[in-house]
């Protein structure tokens, strides 16, 4: 596709420059002799400038492309290492209840593939902590929307200790979303 790219804009540039030879070709002196002609330099000049600033603004929008894939998972990324930190900081405090939903967005919130070191980091850290809970038998109650996004999120980790934790939650009925009420 980078290369498909190359050849637009090669083609582009290409085409620019043909109007603009084109251009200098037909604005051509008005009398007969070899004289200096200002109309002519000046439409050269800015044949010259125009190709200058498409082949300008088409290096750019590639540029651009380019730094937004590379951004690609700034937000999962940042996400993912909040909710971790922010299960951290509530399971040191004793609200597990709390800790287990933060971590569990934290994983539903984590990129696989992503190379960085911090979301692995969380992802490791809300693993090991929902474990750890889990050998504390933590019974954790939510409602069946929050049920299925835990679920969605620990199929997501392909740990089967997870998986097994998240099936064994109890589904309230007293979680009812506002909408309900």
């Amino acid at each position: 596709m980078k290369k498909c790219r190359i050849n637009w804009t090669l083609l582009i540039s290409l085409l620019a420059l043909l109007v603009s030879i084109i251009t200098l070709c037909l604005v051509k002196p008005h009398c007969s002799e070899l004289g200096f002609d200002y109309q002519g330099v000046i439409v050269g000049i800015l044949s010259l400038l125009v190709t200058a600033l498409i082949g300008w603004n088409i290096y750019t929008t590639i540029d651009l492309k380019g730094k937004i894939d590379e951004f690609k998972y700034a937000v999962p990324i940042s996400l993912t290492v909040s909710l971790a930190q922010l299960g951290r900081a509530l399971f040191y405090k004793g609200y597990y209840e709390y800790a287990i939903s933060a971590f569990l967005n934290a994983l539903a919130a984590w990129e696989e593939g992503s190379g960085n070191e911090l979301m692995e980091e969380a992802y490791t850290f809300s693993i090991k902590s929902l474990k750890s809970m889990m050998e504390k038998d933590i019974v954790f109650e939510c409602s069946q929307e929050d049920f299925k996004a835990y679920m969605d999120a620990a199929l997501k980790t392909r740990d089967d200790d997870i998986i097994s934790y998240v099936k064994g939650f109890k589904i309230s009925l007293e979680h009812k979303s506002d909408i309900e009420l």
